[in-house]
């Protein structure tokens, strides 16, 4: 439903006017009836549950469907079956997770975005050809100089002893666990050479101690004893900076990782992988090695509309003791629209505050019309919190 709600956020900020759904797949090894519904005319008019619902049937409709599975075999299995269902001629057009060009829509008008960070390990040779377009992102520069240095020293070592080594290639999730342990080692040893003795009563005798009191970290214990030096890590971590194997290294006050890029790089024809551009955390696309996209970073905290500010309406339930009724209205001001939120309490309301103060936004707490989390109808459209998800109900100007 994350994935889901994504995908409308991004075409809704677009202004598109594409109306989107979703269906579960229980058993990818027979798919074959949900594939057939979604390429029935009926089914795409009448099933909202179908990523295809404005479509109303008939040839020339282009159909765009996304495929979001958990692992490759999935994607495999799913992919087999598609020219099964004869869902594999013109006009269709699939967007996946990840590569899996088995199944023969290599060819003109399909349109493929990867979301892998691994680019460069994945074999393109039946891509570049036939003019399909397929765009994805790398995180690891092998032609940059720690990059290329430590992938000599990789290459060289020996497989049986470090797994995965003697090769010419690494991937994302080995590089970013260099850089983690590249992290801590940093921080670590800022804080000894600020405080030689910072652990000096922590270690005795080959065993950890907290606030010299119990053996060892004990996370169940009652009332709960806080890790001594958990806060001064914390805050030695956040005050990383440097060049590692994915890019620059570094956090912010809330220890989110920030300045860093990947590439853009796309499969060009005869020619395979080029790269097109780069994507920062900051100032997003960025066209070139010169400048941004553009010449102002694009600002998180401007949530503005035709000089409305809008909020994140925050669709629940009143169940005890998330969300409930409070007894009396703080201030009692019926109309003003932040005063809605004050008539509750309980979890839901404390973890929407929070946030809401955390990423400065301004929330809406909205209780679901007709009190369910969400089913399904016969007409295919959804009840409850989910039907809110479904149909796009997101904001509230004021």
């Amino acid at each position: 439903l994350l994935r889901v709600q994504h995908i409308y956020d991004e075409l809704k900020e677009a202004r598109y006017r594409v109306e989107i759904g979703f269906r579960r797949i229980d058993n990818v090894e027979d798919a074959h009836e949900d594939f057939r519904r979604l390429g029935t005319s009926g089914g795409l008019a009448e099933d909202k549950s179908g990523m295809m619902n404005g479509a109303q049937g008939g040839e020339g409709v282009e159909r765009n469907i996304v495929i979001d599975a958990s692992s490759e075999s999935a994607y495999r299995a799913l992919l087999r079956q598609i020219p099964e269902v004869g869902m594999n001629r013109h006009g269709y057009n699939y967007i996946l997770a990840t590569l899996i060009p088995e199944v023969g829509m290599n060819r003109h008008g399909y349109n493929y975005i990867l979301a892998t960070l691994d680019m460069s390990t994945l074999d393109f040779a039946r891509f570049q050809h036939g003019g399909v377009n397929v765009t994805g992102f790398q995180a690891v520069d092998s032609t940059r100089p720690q990059v290329s240095t430590f992938l000599e020293e990789w290459a060289s070592l020996q497989p049986g002893v470090w797994p995965g080594a003697g090769t010419s290639y690494l991937q994302t999730d080995a590089a970013l666990a260099v850089d983690m342990l590249e992290t801590l080692s940093i921080a670590l040893e800022d804080m000894v050479a600020r405080q030689p003795d910072v652990f000096h009563y922590t270690f005795r005798r080959g065993r950890i101690y907290n606030m010299n009191l119990t053996e060892g970290i004990q996370c169940n214990a009652k009332p709960l004893l806080r890790w001594m030096h958990g806060q001064q890590i914390y805050n030695a971590l956040k005050k990383v900076n440097f060049d590692g194997l994915t890019g620059h290294v570094q956090f912010d006050d809330r220890g989110q990782r920030t300045n860093y890029t990947v590439d853009i790089v796309t499969v060009a024809m005869d020619v395979g992988l080029m790269k097109i551009g780069r994507w920062h955390s900051q100032y997003g696309v960025m066209t070139n090695d010169e400048a941004p996209y553009g010449t102002v970073p694009f600002d998180q905290q401007n949530y503005t509309d035709n000089g409305y500010m809008w909020a994140i309406i925050v669709t629940t339930l009143l169940e005890p003791p998330f969300l409930m009724i409070r007894k009396e209205e703080p201030n009692g001001d019926e109309e003003e629209f932040v005063s809605e939120n004050d008539r509750y309490e309980g979890y839901t309301k404390d973890l929407a505050e929070e946030i809401g103060k955390r990423l400065q936004l301004s929330y809406y707490l909205r209780l679901a019309p007709d009190g369910e989390h969400g089913r399904e109808l016969p007409n295919g459209t959804w009840t409850g919190m989910v039907g809110d998800l479904v149909h796009g109900v997101r904001h509230r100007y004021h």
